[in-house]
């Protein structure tokens, strides 16, 4: 490979018995001379003709470049690649250093064996690049999922999408199908799942008795972990699941002893977070002004029993002060 003399090795891997490494640049001489023809430019600017000539002298001793236009077939199979290791956030880096590429690769550990012209991470990015503007055009924020809602599906699972006055948005994933198995419920769960994303993933589970599986009846994406944040998600949640059904949820806490009959609500689990519990409780009082947000709270919520002993595991490394309810942290000297 001809190159820089100031750069002894190529800066691109390649496979030695085996093992990638930085192979030597072996310089190549070449003796062909080239003439230039250019026009002249006058002081007004204006060339002396508008054509130009080359002309080469000699025959090349060294090997033609690498080619560098990658074939369809393997801009396919790339594509394919970088849909199954997760589009949004694959990168060359990311897909090479993954154990998970000699998988998509039918055993071979790097993307140049598919072609020379794949050593280069840039022309890997630009193709990364070029197929998530196509799948998402709008991009993968908010503004990307609103973009998706502008073509409506016969059974869409994105319901909601929109931003705040303050900047803020929500998003409201959740099926017509899953709206009917929350009528279904009697016990519904209200958890916070692990970050995977920039924002709060909030779901709505429950417990399926005939399958002895939990299942999710709805995820709701939004920026604000308090109150507001979690009233938005429980009144979205709730009135989707009331206009895909026909009818208002039943509350067992509402109910007389007469109207029991019928599946009803009789407890949401939570976590023991603040936002959650207000939320709810700011919900229902909307909803039904029979209660005050309290005693909503007081009827219907339950502790998660794990959360509850963590709380009282924490709480047992503290020293409690004489009688002003204040908690003292222990200090090891």
């Amino acid at each position: 490979m001809q190159g820089n003399k100031k750069a002894p090795q190529c800066p691109f891997y390649h496979i030695v018995d085996g093992k990638q490494i930085h192979s030597d640049i072996i310089q190549h001489n070449c003796f062909v001379k080239f003439y230039f023809f250019i026009p002249t430019f006058s002081e007004d600017g204006h060339p002396s003709t508008n054509k130009m000539a080359l002309i080469s002298f000699g025959e090349h001793t060294h090997p033609p470049p690498p080619p560098r236009k990658i074939p369809d077939k393997v801009k396919k199979q790339l594509t394919k690649i970088f849909t199954e290791f997760n589009l949004t956030d694959v990168t060359a880096r990311r897909l090479l250093a993954s154990p998970l590429l000699p998988i998509m690769l039918n055993g071979k550990t790097t993307l140049s064996s598919q072609h020379i012209a794949l050593t280069n991470l840039d022309a890997i990015n630009h193709l990364i690049r070029k197929e998530r503007k196509r799948q998402f055009p709008g991009g993968t924020d908010i503004l990307g999922v609103q973009h998706m809602m502008t073509n409506p599906l016969y059974d869409p699972y994105i319901r909601t999408a929109y931003q705040f006055d303050n900047g803020g948005f929500i998003v409201l994933c959740q099926f017509a199908m899953q709206s009917e198995l929350l009528f279904s419920c009697s016990e519904i769960q209200a958890d916070k799942t692990f970050r995977r994303t920039k924002c709060n993933e909030f779901e709505i589970n429950s417990y399926h008795h005939s399958t002895n599986r939990i299942i999710t009846l709805a995820r709701v994406w939004f920026e604000a972990d308090d109150m507001d944040g979690y009233y938005e998600a429980f009144r979205l949640v709730f009135n989707t699941a009331e206009k895909d059904v026909g009818r208002p949820l039943r509350w067992g806490h509402l109910l007389s002893e007469k109207e029991l009959d019928k599946p009803y609500i009789k407890a949401v689990l939570v976590d023991e977070h603040g936002g959650q519990v207000k939320g709810l409780g700011k919900y229902l009082e909307e909803k039904h002004s029979k209660f005050k947000s309290e005693d909503h709270i007081r009827r219907i919520v339950k502790v998660c029993q794990t959360h509850y002993y963590r709380s009282i595991n924490k709480l047992e490394k503290a020293n409690l002060s004489n009688g002003n309810g204040h908690y003292k942290q222990e200090v090891n000297e």
